[in-house]
């Protein structure tokens, strides 16, 4: 596995992708209240087990066809998804003994970051003509059916498997793309 980061242009656009990282925060509060009050119900049995992925994407299924929860529509579903895998491995690693405490609630400004699937990326190197004045070339990416520009400073090698689009906290997005490494060699 190879990681390239690449820092996205500001732009009025990004406004999307703050709304979607403030519900994909919303969600992620959401499922830890309900994995808490799972607990607290249930985890006194034997055998108890946490709530399970499938069981909270199940969950998050049923609540976006409500009218109440209709905003958690917008974000792409693999983001939201992604935020459900990573409570159910925050839970495992807890109660395995992996991590000191669970999985806990973030303020919704301070949920920063969604992935994205490689297969639901695409990526397209603009003309010569779009440079900076740094002369760094300009590319674009398709991320949730929007196109968002970023310095692509260096080519990267390999087949897409993620992306994932992190602000850091003076609010500048920044793009992470994940790629296997099949056809490169290792530096000597």
């Amino acid at each position: 596995m190879q990681t390239y980061k690449y820092k996205m242009q500001n732009h009025e656009r990004n406004k999307h992708l703050m709304s979607d990282t403030r519900i994909i925060g919303q969600v992620h509060n959401h499922f830890i209240a309900l994995s808490r009050r799972h607990y607290r119900i249930y985890g006194h049995c034997d055998g108890y087990k946490s709530a399970n992925y499938y069981r909270l994407e199940k969950h998050l299924t049923k609540l976006k066809r409500l009218p109440k929860f209709s905003p958690w529509k917008t974000p792409p579903a693999s983001a939201l998804q992604e935020c459900l895998k990573r409570i159910e491995r925050g839970y495992i690693n807890f109660f395995e003994g992996r991590a000191k405490r669970p999985p806990k609630f973030k303020g919704e400004r301070k949920y920063r970051s969604m992935t994205f699937d490689g297969t639901q990326v695409k990526i397209e190197q603009e003309g010569d003509a779009l440079r900076d004045k740094r002369r760094v070339p300009v590319s674009k990416i398709l991320l949730a059916g929007r196109w968002y520009r970023f310095w692509k400073h260096r080519d990267f090698e390999g087949t897409i498997k993620s992306v994932t689009v992190k602000r850091d906290t003076l609010g500048d997005w920044y793009l992470t793309i994940v790629t296997d490494d099949e056809g490169l060699s290792p530096a000597i």
